[in-house]
């Protein structure tokens, strides 16, 4: 196996076997997906990651003035996923800085001391999510991989062609009331939720109720829906599955604050008739992969 890139958004999203057409430090202009199906990218703050298993290597690349937690926290997990022998950082304005490791965790630690003296000590984000790869969930042996492999394989099965067997598929493995459908094309307007799973009472038992019809960022806590807009955002341009370990600490309605650590995989399908729909999935669990320092106040 030769040179992989990959290129991590700032919602810490990982594009695989990117061809990279144009690498300017801080960003990136990059091919993604085959003739049908592009995405297209040119952005500050994202993460470069160059490996090569043959000689066990990696190579991280960042501005540590632009990237965000996101990135960071899955460009921390590419350093621990393959026994390198060899795991680089390269950073600066014009990536004029270069340091190696021998030690995973001295690298992760290296990579957010960077940052972290960029944009000052206590980084506080109240929102992290790190990307794993979707098709892990089949060599994944927890309980939340067993219930999300099936919907994933159906959605492969059927080429994200949304049927009645894929809520069959969701009632079955009891994620149907922990889901919430999105209607993207609703014409001028932002998309709207179309079902939210009555399980998900994070804001309270009516909510699942109210919300219906209502734009996605239209939350109690309206930075995390807006946080969660661009998520669905990404999958509706790029066409991919995503799964991801969460950590939101949220506001609610009444002033409290709490947290939440969840695993979710969202599908974009069409329907038969060629409409878009997105669904998401989660499920809740302290099993999450993050390093987030959370702010002083919420409670688990």
């Amino acid at each position: 196996m030769g040179k992989q890139t990959r290129l991590i958004n700032e919602f810490g999203k990982v594009f695989d076997d990117a061809i990279v057409r144009f690498h300017r430090f801080g960003s990136f202009s990059s091919r993604y997906g085959d003739d049908n199906n592009l995405l297209y990218v040119e952005e500050l703050g994202w993460v470069s990651a160059i490996s090569d298993q043959k000689l066990m290597q990696i190579t991280l690349s960042f501005d540590p003035r632009f990237v965000s937690d996101e990135a960071l926290s899955t460009a921390g997990s590419l350093l621990l996923e393959a026994p390198y022998v060899k795991l680089g950082l390269r950073y600066g304005t014009n990536g004029q800085f270069y340091e190696e490791y021998k030690e995973p965790l001295l690298a992760c630690m290296r990579l957010m001391s960077v940052a972290g003296l960029e944009k000052g000590a206590g980084r506080k984000d109240r929102y992290v999510a790190v990307a794993k790869d979707p098709f892990s969930l089949s060599f994944d042996a927890s309980d939340a991989s067993a219930r999300f492999l099936p919907i994933l394989e159906s959605w492969r099965e059927n080429s994200g062609v949304f049927t009645e067997t894929a809520t069959n598929v969701m009632r079955h493995q009891g994620l149907l009331d922990r889901a919430v459908f999105i209607e993207p094309d609703v014409g001028y307007t932002e998309p709207k939720f179309t079902h939210i799973g009555s399980d998900i009472g994070v804001y309270g038992p009516d909510w699942p109720y109210i919300a219906v019809g209502h734009r996605i960022h239209q939350q109690p806590d309206p930075d995390y829906g807006e946080w969660i807009r661009k998520a669905y955002e990404v999958i509706l341009h790029s066409g991919l599955p995503q799964y991801e370990h969460v950590d939101a600490c949220m506001t609610l309605d009444n002033g409290s604050r709490c947290r939440n650590r969840y695993r979710c995989l969202r599908l974009p399908w069409r329907t038969p008739d060629g409409q878009k729909l997105l669904t998401g999935m989660s499920i809740m669990t302290p099993d999450v992969e993050i390093a987030l320092s959370c702010p002083e106040g919420f409670r688990i």
